[in-house]
């Protein structure tokens, strides 16, 4: 029992002075006592079929309404990017506050009770790894996991699928208590400042095309290019052609030739925030200190020529 009496101490929250219920320590348990991060963010098939009618977990499909209606994991509840993002000025993906948020997630059922599993539902997998640092951000990393494989990995194997809908019990006031953990967001002078240290790693997530200067987002950059001393690691690289993230020897591999070493810190960004969230999670899983620059390149490229912008690798 001493993991139970630590997972209690780590999150007991002294606001609400509530303590999370034993099933969702035993299930915290279980992943405090895998070898490292990435087992600690990604549940496998297996997993998945053990524990999907567990009362306390929350499964969600993170696609628009029309894959949800063509088939789902069973017990899986639509989740659609509007309901977990904004647009503020020109900016896309952004976070909505957190009164928004915290009505969204009662709706789902999510508290500091449940065990929550996202999955991605076509090609499109990114939304699903901003849904992941959203939750993060707010404080329910310890207990938000990630499909390996999402959906397309689930109908590899011919496991089945559902058209009915799940049944939702909204979570009653009270019982979320949304804590934002504001370090987590790389604001724009930081990452200035951090862009010259060499402790930390600027990554950018977008393809090389556009990290080289070579695309200018179809006239939408007046600076191509990217932000200076930053490197690239093409988010889509980082998985397979059957949407399974690539194993933690390859993974590495990748970040090793970028110059990205096991002990340097990490601010990812893209074009907008959205496909910076696929590296936020790896790093995180890879164990690296991880941040997100949400404003990215779209707000980057509109500051003064002090925030500078190079081309070429």
């Amino acid at each position: 029992m001493q993991l139970l009496d630590y997972l209690y101490q780590e999150l007991y929250d002294p606001i609400t002075m509530k303590k999370p219920g034993t099933l969702l320590l035993l299930f915290l348990a279980h992943f405090a006592g895998a070898q490292d991060l990435f087992d600690k963010i990604f549940v496998d098939q297996s997993w998945l079929l053990e524990h999907q009618n567990d009362r306390n977990l929350v499964l969600l499909h993170v696609a628009e309404a029309d894959h949800y209606k063509k088939g789902h994991i069973e017990n899986a509840q639509l989740i659609v990017p509007d309901e977990y993002t904004v647009t503020r000025g020109n900016l896309r993906w952004e976070l909505p506050d957190s009164k928004q948020l915290e009505a969204t997630l009662r709706s789902k059922g999510i508290s500091h009770e449940t065990v929550n599993v996202l999955y991605y539902a076509g090609d499109l997998f990114a939304p699903t790894f901003r849904l992941y640092f959203t939750l993060d951000y707010l404080g329910l990393g310890d207990n938000t996991f990630i499909l390996n494989g999402g959906l397309p990995g689930w109908l590899a194997q011919k496991l089945p699928v559902t058209t009915e809908l799940t049944n939702v019990t909204q979570t009653g006031q009270g019982k979320l208590l949304l804590t934002p953990r504001k370090h987590l967001l790389a604001m724009k002078d930081e990452v200035l400042a951090r862009s010259k240290q060499s402790s930390t790693s600027i990554i950018d997530a977008r393809k090389s095309d556009y990290y080289r200067g070579e695309k200018d987002g179809d006239g939408r950059y007046r600076r191509s290019g990217h932000i200076a001393g930053a490197v690239n690691i093409t988010w889509r690289d980082l998985l397979d052609e059957n949407k399974f993230v690539r194993n933690k020897e390859d993974l590495r591999k990748y970040f090793d030739e970028a110059g990205v070493d096991d002990q340097k810190k990490v601010i990812t960004y893209c074009h907008v925030g959205l496909s910076a969230t696929v590296l936020y999670t790896i790093a995180k899983a890879l164990g690296h200190e991880t941040r997100l620059y949400d404003g990215s390149f779209s707000e980057w490229d509109k500051l003064d020529a002090s925030y500078l912008v190079e081309t070429g690798n």
